[in-house]
């Protein structure tokens, strides 16, 4: 990943990541909801990443597009941005991907989970 990539997702803003009026919507304003729904996305994303490192690494690609299948729905589910179009097109072309490719994406997921931990730690404080 570029410096001017990791510079670029440093500056996001929470709503340039987060779908707020989605997150409104699905919780009915109830910021303590939306804190345990970001707080559970940003412990178990980690786990899901590794799996799909892992399955890369194996050359696996059938695992590797159910991994990248779960990050998309995780992230919609949980009404952050960004990551879900990354992982849909780690879903549908990891394969044809050269490896740098790969890891510059899944490298990129990494910096915005961190970003989206960055955002929850002070949810609507």
């Amino acid at each position: 990943m570029s410096n001017e990539d990791a510079q670029t997702f440093s500056q996001l803003t929470t709503e340039a990541l987060i779908d707020v009026p989605a997150l409104d919507e699905l919780t009915l304003g109830d910021i303590e909801f939306q804190q345990e729904i970001l707080q559970t996305y940003v412990e178990d994303m980690p786990t899901c990443l590794t799996k799909l490192t892992q399955a890369f690494d194996r050359g696996d690609w059938e695992e590797f597009a159910s991994h990248a299948h779960q990050i998309k729905g995780a992230s919609r589910t949980a009404c952050v941005k960004l990551i879900p179009e990354i992982a849909e097109q780690l879903e549908d072309r990891g394969g044809d991907l050269d490896d740098g490719e790969v890891r510059e994406s899944i490298e990129k997921l990494e910096k915005l989970v961190d970003r989206v931990r960055d955002f929850s730690q002070d949810w609507k404080t």
